[in-house]
């Protein structure tokens, strides 16, 4: 149940096993004004005080008691140069979670991406905040 709604938005995201597999052309799809940013999967997500929601061509729930580890930047499977303007307008939000079924699980985000910028900082940050009150 998804309770009061703190944030809510379109969401561009990928596992970081199909970001590890990912071919040449897409490496740099993201570099092109008229591409989305690296992604495999497409939806809405919702932020509540206890759970990520998404939902589009797969659906995903995440309890945020589940989240390991939370990073906004780019890393060896997601690259500044994989992006437009090498990241000067966004950064990924990486999360790393338990789930049951699977050990550890590892996602990329880019969160309300409007062809410049995105709303990734904020979601760190509201997400930064609550899990610190936990």
């Amino acid at each position: 149940m998804l309770g009061h709604i703190l944030l809510e938005g379109n969401v561009l995201w990928a596992y970081d096993y199909e970001l590890a597999n990912k071919t040449p052309e897409s490496k740099f799809a993201g570099l092109f004004s008229f591409m989305k940013p690296l992604h495999y999967h497409e939806g809405l997500i919702v932020l509540s005080h206890n759970q990520i929601s998404i939902n589009g061509d797969e659906q995903l729930n995440i309890t945020l008691g589940s989240i390991d580890q939370l990073f906004l930047g780019f890393d060896e499977f997601y690259p500044a140069s994989s992006v437009k303007n090498l990241g000067a307008f966004w950064q990924p939000l990486r999360i790393e979670y338990s789930s049951f079924s699977i050990k550890t699980q590892k996602i990329y985000l880019v969160i309300g991406y409007n062809g410049i910028s995105a709303q990734n900082k904020l979601w760190y940050e509201t997400l930064k905040e609550l899990l610190s009150q936990r």
